[in-house]
């Protein structure tokens, strides 16, 4: 059943957390928002809510920001799918508990744009746009916002690009958890689109990628073990990756995902349990998170390595992470990469030896000297070693 006409409703929550209407849409229509007009009237407004009141609920097709006027305004906070009781969330791990929204994304007209959500050049640049979006089916449009603080796809599929360009807020260093994140937090049952914190390219062709980092991805966790789990890239080349975590494969044979980092991978974990036993869960991806850290010493804690890697499938990785001394904390499941106690890297049979490489990423395989034959890597660099791990490997 599609929604009624003109069911999606835009409304503004004031100062005073009085509700006032501001708009009415039907499905099919471009929502766009004039955040200059609602500023000018509702001055110091908390957020903009977007939902749909249809029974079932229907779907919104594409959301768009503009202001009529130079306006300069510091944040403005958007809140879609959640329903009249529901606030904006207080925190990124705040469960947005309803949602006014199925699919969001729909193209507009057959073969047309398929965006999501969107913010124009009208805009100005000083202002941040703050995304928390909750819906039931799936995203099939792009998302282009400045911070995505948190995304809820319920019982659907991330089928399009979600990308977030405002540079994160470092309060005291690049991994604390008081550290505000360009996506705070995404979850899924599966994501098939890519997650971009940032720039979309990184080295060598754009040398100053934008500071934005990613806190988590979930994907499958509040579900029965699926099989779809991650085959979109995930990229921060500006910044770090704290946590992906999925209950599905990683990647496929055919297409590896690209998980590209620029200080690192924090936790990667891929794993399932069915019938109480765990199942095979396949990580098949290509992980550069060393793209700007130093290759000697660290200046932070996660610097340019993966520091926890738990999975409970094979893995096929070619991988690039800068050495680095940290001892394993209690909870880590593999130990840090180290320093290669040799100035020269191994040799084997077919290559014999090669030049010094100061990154690399060691796998346990059934292969019991790696064969380097990419020459030297470096921090940075887009040549890497290659290995496939048996069913028990986890990086070291």
């Amino acid at each position: 059943m599609t929604a009624r006409a003109q069911s999606i409703r835009v409304s503004v929550i004031d100062a005073s957390d009085v509700e006032h209407t501001v708009g009415w849409f039907e499905y099919g229509q471009d929502v766009r928002i004039d955040v200059a007009d609602i500023n000018d009237t509702f001055q110091q407004f908390k957020f903009i809510r977007v939902m749909d009141t249809a029974t079932p609920r229907g779907d919104i097709s594409r959301v768009s920001l503009y202001c009529s006027d130079a306006t300069s305004i510091p944040e403005v906070r958007i809140l879609l799918g959640a329903m009249l009781d529901v606030g904006f969330p207080a925190s990124f791990d705040t469960v947005i508990p309803t949602s006014g929204c199925r699919h969001w994304g729909l193209p507009l007209l057959p073969g047309g744009s398929d965006d999501a959500f969107v913010v124009e050049n009208t805009v100005a640049q000083e202002t941040k746009v703050v995304l928390a979006a909750a819906i039931s089916g799936d995203l099939t449009g792009k998302v282009l916002t400045g911070q995505v603080f948190r995304l809820q796809v319920t019982d659907g599929v991330i089928a399009d690009d979600v990308q977030a360009t405002w540079p994160d807020l470092r309060l005291t260093d690049d991994v604390g958890e008081e550290l505000d994140y360009s996506i705070q937090h995404i979850e899924a049952k599966s994501i098939t689109g890519r997650i971009i914190a940032g720039d979309e390219i990184g080295r060598p062709t754009n040398m100053a990628p934008a500071l934005c980092s990613i806190r988590s991805i979930l994907v499958g966790l509040t579900f029965p073990a699926t099989s779809q789990g991650i085959r979109g890239d995930v990229l921060a080349y500006g910044g770090h990756i704290r946590h992906i975590e999925s209950t599905g494969h990683i990647g496929t044979a055919e297409n590896p995902v690209n998980i590209h980092a620029g200080f690192g991978l924090a936790e990667l974990f891929c794993t399932a349990q069915e019938n109480g036993q765990p199942a095979p869960r396949d990580v098949l991806a290509d992980i550069a998170v060393n793209l700007l850290a130093p290759t000697t010493g660290s200046t932070h804690d996660y610097d340019g390595f993966v520091r926890r890697n738990r999975r409970t499938g094979t893995s096929a990785l070619d991988s690039r992470a800068t050495p680095a001394a940290h001892l394993p904390s209690a909870t880590d499941s593999s130990t840090p990469r180290r320093p290669r106690p040799s100035p020269t890297s191994p040799t084997c049979s077919s290559c014999g030896p090669t030049a010094t490489a100061t990154a690399w990423t060691t796998l346990r395989t059934s292969r019991p000297t790696p064969c380097w034959t990419s020459g030297p890597v470096t921090a940075g660099s887009t040549t890497a070693t290659s290995a496939t791990a048996t069913t028990t490997a986890t990086a070291t």
